[in-house]
């Protein structure tokens, strides 16, 4: 797998065709978790959707310095488009994350690894999936966590 994130205004180093210029990861994760209403069982409704910050591992490069200012100013950044592809010689891409309103809540370098690796994460107000089925089609979801609604 091969994964891409581009982000406003940050310049990584990516040689590849369809992502020059992005930054490569190593890994990425997000998660969502809702709250329910009682104790479990049925009858009780969902409440406010929790979003945990984006957050994906890159070998130090040159948006490293960047994404530390971000970090530090507390700089708000447009958005992020995370690119997933299969790898291989008919290289599909399949999954796209956009998201909006992005603020880097945390940087953290390690090593250990050659060059070093840094883990970054970010806070942000939307969130837009699309998904490239294998045999055609595209679904799509999306929702602005500020407002708590569907998009």
């Amino acid at each position: 797998m091969d994964y891409f994130l581009k982000i406003d205004g940050i310049q990584g180093e990516s040689a590849d065709a369809k992502h020059k210029g992005e930054i490569e990861l190593v890994s990425f994760g997000w998660g969502v978790d809702v709250e329910t209403g009682g104790g479990g069982g049925g009858g009780g409704g969902a409440g406010r959707a929790h979003f945990q910050p984006f957050h994906f591992t890159m070998l130090t490069n040159k948006a490293s310095p960047q994404l530390f200012l971000s970090t530090v100013s507390g700089k708000h950044l447009k958005e992020a488009t995370l690119s997933v592809r299969r790898a291989g010689k008919q290289a599909l891409e399949y999954l796209k994350i956009k998201f909006s309103e992005v603020f880097v809540t945390s940087f953290h370098e390690e090593a250990g690894h050659e060059p070093p690796t840094e883990l970054i994460a970010f806070d942000f107000g939307r969130i837009e999936i699309e998904y490239g089925a294998h045999g055609g089609g595209t679904e799509r979801a999306g929702w602005d966590v500020k407002k708590n609604v569907k998009i």
